[in-house]
């Protein structure tokens, strides 16, 4: 089906045609799988297409997929890889299979409001017509998160996790810290086409769409929280606060952090040629923080500091100074 009216702030604002697809990953999701999918059904505006790449699942995940197709109102494409890929390259492969002019991405153990797909859309579409659609474009939100049965937990993962959208210095922040949230996200073609191929030391497929967009065009934030963020106890990336005692010792774990740091340093690296293949100004940029980072110690402190490089939170700048001074994080380059 292809959407042919988007209302904003309560007005029709487009009747062009437009075509939307959702790259849907999925891995032994059989217990949540089907709420999911009905609350893709049950939007305002329905998608041109569903894609879904099942990760090699060793349960029901795919029949009740099939099952749901016989019945759904927009067109389901399954392929099942024979190897896992894992996330990041699952995700990949659902993207580039996708034909739609805009891409949502969605986990399977969510559940979507019904104007997910309208407020996301609307977001875009409005940005297009100041920016053009040749203008690489991002959109996230924050989310509800919620327990097995949705009761919510938190009115805001945003602020449960302690981060924020960053609307001027993007690039800057995402270098160390990804603030966008993938399950949120909607992108045009033009990003799709500007982000893949992945190059091979990306660490998640959100932040690698979030930090191309930051590099090469611009990252928006919908102020509608329109998805359950459930938690379950097998969520590929959970929602404990920030200062909570998990995430306090994950903190504290030195090693662990250090090893953080150094990939997302080898991942700027590959922005840096990924940019240069595409010929992008911000290699010189990305070359002064490379040549900083390779550097380290209180110098790289300093001069971190002059080019405006941020952390989301007081803690966290604290923290990636601190990296920075040990030069640990070299032993894992």
């Amino acid at each position: 089906m292809v959407v042919n009216k988007v209302l904003s702030r309560g007005e029709m604002l487009y009747t062009k045609q437009i075509s939307i697809s959702i790259a849907l990953c999925t891995y032994n999701g059989a217990k949540y799988i089907l709420e999911q999918l009905d609350s893709i059904a049950a939007q305002e505006y329905l998608p041109t297409e569903l894609v879904i790449c099942d990760d090699a699942s060793s349960d029901n995940t795919v029949l009740i997929i099939k099952e749901f197709a016989m019945r759904a109102p927009f067109p389901i494409k399954v392929f099942c890889n024979e190897t896992s890929l894992g996330v990041s390259k699952n995700f990949e492969k659902a993207v580039s299979l996708c034909k739609g002019e805009y891409i949502a991405l969605c986990d399977q153990d969510d559940i979507w409001l019904p104007n997910k797909i309208k407020d996301s859309i609307n977001t875009i579409i409005t940005e297009e017509e100041c920016l053009g659609s040749e203008i690489p474009i991002l959109v996230h939100s924050d989310l509800q998160v919620v327990d097995k049965q949705c009761n919510v937990i938190h009115s805001s993962f945003m602020h449960m996790r302690q981060i924020h959208h960053e609307e001027k210095e993007q690039l800057k922040v995402l270098l160390t810290h990804n603030f966008v949230t993938g399950c949120t996200v909607m992108m045009n073609r033009c990003l799709i086409n500007k982000a893949l191929p992945f190059p091979p030391k990306v660490l998640m497929h959100d932040w690698w769409f979030a930090i191309v967009a930051a590099a090469t065009g611009k990252i928006l934030l919908s102020q509608e929280s329109n998805i359950l963020y459930r938690q379950h106890g097998n969520n590929q990336v959970g929602a404990c606060g920030f200062y909570a005692i998990y995430n306090m010792k994950k903190i504290f774990k030195l090693s662990y952090l250090d090893k953080l740091f150094a990939g997302a340093f080898l991942q700027a690296i590959d922005l840096k040629n990924h940019l240069a293949k595409l010929s992008y100004s911000k290699s010189t940029f990305l070359d002064d923080y490379i040549k900083i980072i390779l550097q380290g110690g209180i110098s790289a402190v300093l001069r971190i500091h002059k080019m405006g490089i941020s952390q989301l939170s007081y803690i966290r700048r604290i923290i990636f100074y601190l990296i920075l001074i040990r030069c640990k994080y070299k032993d894992y380059i």
